[in-house]
Protein backbone atom coordinates (compact mmCIF):
# COMPACT_ATOMS: atom_id res chain seq x y z
CA UNK A 1 0.00 0.00 0.00
CA UNK A 2 1.47 3.67 -0.95
CA UNK A 3 2.12 5.91 1.74
CA UNK A 4 -0.34 8.25 -0.24
CA UNK A 5 -3.35 5.53 0.15
CA UNK A 6 -2.22 5.05 3.65
CA UNK A 7 -2.87 8.52 4.58
CA UNK A 8 -6.36 8.74 3.04
CA UNK A 9 -7.62 5.82 4.56
CA UNK A 10 -6.28 6.72 7.87
CA UNK A 11 -7.94 9.81 7.75
CA UNK A 12 -11.18 8.73 6.41
CA UNK A 13 -10.98 5.88 9.14
CA UNK A 14 -10.27 8.32 11.43
CA UNK A 15 -13.42 10.72 10.67
CA UNK A 16 -15.88 7.80 9.78
CA UNK A 17 -15.24 5.68 12.57
CA UNK A 18 -14.65 8.83 14.80
CA UNK A 19 -11.79 6.43 16.48
CA UNK A 20 -9.81 5.27 13.61
CA UNK A 21 -9.49 1.75 12.08
CA UNK A 22 -8.46 -1.23 14.34
CA UNK A 23 -8.35 -5.06 13.50
CA UNK A 24 -10.94 -5.21 16.54
CA UNK A 25 -13.36 -2.64 15.15
CA UNK A 26 -13.40 -3.89 11.90
CA UNK A 27 -13.73 -7.43 12.91
CA UNK A 28 -16.66 -6.23 14.96
CA UNK A 29 -17.82 -4.04 12.31
CA UNK A 30 -18.31 -7.21 9.97
CA UNK A 31 -20.75 -9.14 12.24
CA UNK A 32 -24.76 -8.86 11.46
CA UNK A 33 -25.43 -7.86 14.52
CA UNK A 34 -22.67 -5.12 14.76
CA UNK A 35 -23.79 -4.14 11.38
CA UNK A 36 -27.71 -3.61 12.11
CA UNK A 37 -26.78 -1.82 15.61
CA UNK A 38 -24.78 0.84 13.50
CA UNK A 39 -27.58 1.53 11.29
CA UNK A 40 -31.11 0.05 11.17
CA UNK A 41 -31.40 1.04 7.52
CA UNK A 42 -27.70 -0.74 6.54
CA UNK A 43 -27.91 -4.03 4.11
CA UNK A 44 -27.07 -6.89 5.95
CA UNK A 45 -24.10 -8.58 4.22
CA UNK A 46 -22.64 -11.76 5.44
CA UNK A 47 -19.63 -11.64 8.03
CA UNK A 48 -17.26 -12.81 5.42
CA UNK A 49 -14.49 -10.44 3.57
CA UNK A 50 -15.45 -9.11 0.00
CA UNK A 51 -13.34 -11.68 -1.54
CA UNK A 52 -14.97 -14.93 0.15
CA UNK A 53 -18.43 -13.22 -1.14
CA UNK A 54 -17.45 -13.34 -4.71
CA UNK A 55 -19.25 -10.25 -5.09
CA UNK A 56 -17.36 -9.21 -8.39
CA UNK A 57 -15.92 -11.95 -11.04
CA UNK A 58 -12.68 -11.11 -13.14
CA UNK A 59 -15.08 -10.61 -16.19
CA UNK A 60 -16.32 -7.72 -14.25
CA UNK A 61 -12.95 -5.96 -14.23
CA UNK A 62 -12.58 -6.66 -18.19
CA UNK A 63 -10.92 -3.53 -19.25
CA UNK A 64 -9.63 -1.56 -15.99
CA UNK A 65 -6.07 -2.92 -15.35
CA UNK A 66 -3.51 -3.10 -17.78
CA UNK A 67 -3.28 -7.03 -16.69
CA UNK A 68 -5.79 -9.38 -16.75
CA UNK A 69 -6.94 -10.49 -12.95
CA UNK A 70 -5.76 -13.74 -11.60
CA UNK A 71 -6.84 -13.91 -8.46
CA UNK A 72 -8.08 -12.05 -5.15
CA UNK A 73 -6.40 -11.18 -1.77
CA UNK A 74 -7.73 -10.46 1.58
CA UNK A 75 -5.84 -7.53 3.60
CA UNK A 76 -4.68 -8.52 6.68
CA UNK A 77 -5.77 -6.14 9.17
CA UNK A 78 -8.78 -5.37 7.37
CA UNK A 79 -11.57 -7.85 6.96
CA UNK A 80 -13.64 -5.48 4.83
CA UNK A 81 -11.29 -4.97 1.77
CA UNK A 82 -9.91 -7.29 -1.09
CA UNK A 83 -7.65 -7.01 -3.58
CA UNK A 84 -8.05 -8.16 -7.15
CA UNK A 85 -4.84 -8.91 -8.29
CA UNK A 86 -2.83 -9.65 -11.52
CA UNK A 87 0.61 -11.49 -12.03
CA UNK A 88 2.19 -8.11 -11.33
CA UNK A 89 1.70 -5.13 -9.39
CA UNK A 90 -1.84 -3.91 -11.00
CA UNK A 91 -4.80 -4.66 -8.49
CA UNK A 92 -8.31 -3.39 -7.91
CA UNK A 93 -9.03 -2.63 -4.00
CA UNK A 94 -12.74 -3.16 -2.74
CA UNK A 95 -14.34 -2.34 0.45
CA UNK A 96 -17.20 -3.33 2.12
CA UNK A 97 -18.05 -1.27 5.27
CA UNK A 98 -21.63 -1.71 6.17
CA UNK A 99 -22.67 1.11 8.97
CA UNK A 100 -20.20 3.62 6.90
CA UNK A 101 -21.60 4.57 3.18
CA UNK A 102 -23.23 7.81 4.79
CA UNK A 103 -20.45 9.30 6.66
CA UNK A 104 -18.02 8.56 4.41
CA UNK A 105 -19.91 10.23 1.11
CA UNK A 106 -20.42 13.52 3.45
CA UNK A 107 -16.52 13.48 4.41
CA UNK A 108 -16.10 14.29 0.30
CA UNK A 109 -18.84 16.49 -0.05
CA UNK A 110 -18.09 18.73 3.10
CA UNK A 111 -14.73 18.97 1.58
CA UNK A 112 -12.63 16.67 4.48
CA UNK A 113 -10.51 15.15 2.38
CA UNK A 114 -7.69 17.08 0.70
CA UNK A 115 -8.08 15.75 -2.73
CA UNK A 116 -11.24 17.59 -5.56
CA UNK A 117 -13.70 15.10 -5.82
CA UNK A 118 -16.39 15.05 -8.74
CA UNK A 119 -20.12 13.84 -7.34
CA UNK A 120 -21.17 10.55 -9.47
CA UNK A 121 -25.12 10.44 -10.06
CA UNK A 122 -26.43 7.16 -10.46
CA UNK A 123 -24.21 5.32 -8.13
CA UNK A 124 -25.86 3.90 -5.09
CA UNK A 125 -27.66 7.24 -2.67
CA UNK A 126 -24.67 9.14 -3.36
CA UNK A 127 -20.99 8.85 -4.33
CA UNK A 128 -18.15 10.71 -5.66
CA UNK A 129 -15.28 9.83 -8.09
CA UNK A 130 -11.62 10.90 -7.01
CA UNK A 131 -9.28 11.01 -10.38
CA UNK A 132 -6.27 11.29 -9.28
CA UNK A 133 -6.66 8.16 -6.40
CA UNK A 134 -8.54 6.28 -9.59
CA UNK A 135 -11.42 5.92 -6.99
CA UNK A 136 -14.54 5.93 -5.85
CA UNK A 137 -16.77 6.18 -2.69
CA UNK A 138 -20.46 5.34 -3.08
CA UNK A 139 -23.01 4.66 -0.24
CA UNK A 140 -26.37 2.66 -0.66
CA UNK A 141 -28.60 2.49 3.13
CA UNK A 142 -25.30 3.49 4.48
CA UNK A 143 -23.43 0.61 3.12
CA UNK A 144 -19.71 2.08 2.05
CA UNK A 145 -18.96 0.44 -1.55
CA UNK A 146 -15.47 2.40 -2.24
CA UNK A 147 -13.15 0.78 -5.59
CA UNK A 148 -9.68 2.48 -6.06
CA UNK A 149 -7.87 0.64 -9.17
CA UNK A 150 -4.11 0.74 -9.18
CA UNK A 151 -2.65 -0.04 -12.88
CA UNK A 152 -5.78 1.21 -15.19
CA UNK A 153 -5.31 1.35 -18.99
CA UNK A 154 -4.85 3.92 -20.81
CA UNK A 155 -9.07 3.84 -21.78
CA UNK A 156 -9.43 4.13 -18.09
CA UNK A 157 -7.14 7.37 -17.24
CA UNK A 158 -9.72 9.13 -18.76
CA UNK A 159 -11.73 10.13 -14.96
CA UNK A 160 -15.14 9.58 -16.93
CA UNK A 161 -14.80 6.09 -18.14
CA UNK A 162 -13.23 5.00 -14.76
CA UNK A 163 -15.89 6.69 -12.44
CA UNK A 164 -18.48 5.26 -15.28
CA UNK A 165 -16.90 1.64 -14.73
CA UNK A 166 -16.21 1.22 -11.05
CA UNK A 167 -19.79 2.92 -10.24
CA UNK A 168 -21.50 0.02 -12.19
CA UNK A 169 -19.52 -2.11 -10.21
CA UNK A 170 -20.92 -0.50 -7.19
CA UNK A 171 -24.29 -0.39 -8.26
CA UNK A 172 -23.91 -4.25 -8.97
CA UNK A 173 -22.76 -4.68 -5.24
CA UNK A 174 -25.36 -2.86 -3.97
CA UNK A 175 -28.49 -4.42 -5.72
CA UNK A 176 -26.85 -7.96 -4.95
CA UNK A 177 -27.22 -6.80 -1.26
CA UNK A 178 -30.07 -6.56 -0.54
Amino acid sequence: MSSYHTILTVAACAVVAGVGCSKGAADAAETPQAASSVSAGAPLLPAVNPCEQKLLAPADLEGILTMPITGTKPIPGDAQTCWYTTSGSDHLALTLRPGHGLAAVQMWLDGKMPLPYTPLPGVGDKAISQADSHRIVADKNNLLCELEAHGVTQEMRDPGALAKKLGSLCNKIFASAH
